[in-house]
């Protein structure tokens, strides 16, 4: 069961990636805040590199999450500057750089640190920091521009298996609380933002 559910949740994160990245690129705008693209790509470090293991099936999809967060992380290069217009385009892209780069370890050693060998509290960390700086994103542009409501949607389902799988897992058994708390807390936050895109009902999504 959870090596089903994993594959449902991953599979539907492709389509995920896919989907928002189609929507920054028409739009013209970055589809994903910088803090997401981070927290994504330090958890894949921390899987490449070993710290995080006993997730068989990430093997096949954690390199296209890679690339999936640096075609990003490339979005955000390229349209941030015009978006952030207070700041000087290579000041802009020189911190983002920065913040990717100094980002990258974090999980790696909050894992070790927490002795957590399937990084099961970072992943959700995660996937928490999608709908919470989505909404952040959406408040600060007022619109729905470069974001997608389908790709919010299939967030949901996503997120469920893969919350259902992390809480079966053997290794959860002694933070079952901690791991139903941030569940629950994807989902209010996911819901929440769904709302918003409906409100702010822009036509492009």
């Amino acid at each position: 069961m959870i090596d089903a559910c994993l594959l449902i949740s991953l599979l539907l994160n492709v389509i995920y990636y896919a989907l928002i990245a189609r929507c920054g690129i028409a739009a013209h705008r970055y589809p994903a805040p910088l803090g997401l693209i981070c927290t994504g790509l330090s958890w894949d470090v921390s899987y490449l590199t070993g710290v995080t293991d006993g997730w068989p099936v990430m093997t096949y999809f954690s390199p296209f999450f890679v690339m999936g967060d640096l075609f990003l992380f490339a979005l955000i290069w390229r349209f941030g500057p015009d978006e952030h217009r207070s700041m000087a385009p290579w000041a802009f892209r020189g911190l983002t750089l920065l913040a990717l780069l100094a980002a990258a370890p974090v999980f790696p050693l909050l894992n070790q640190a927490m002795g957590d060998r399937q990084g099961l509290v970072t992943i959700l960390l995660s996937v928490l920091s999608a709908p919470t700086l989505g909404l952040s994103m959406l408040i600060r542009r007022r619109s729905t521009a470069g974001q997608s409501l389908l790709a919010a949607k299939i967030f949901i389902p996503a997120s469920v298996f893969l919350c259902i799988a992390i809480t079966a897992m053997p290794s959860a058994r002694d933070h079952v609380s901690l791991m139903v708390y941030l569940s629950t807390c994807i989902l209010i936050a996911q819901v929440v933002y769904i709302f918003l895109l409906y409100a702010y009902r822009a036509p492009n999504t």
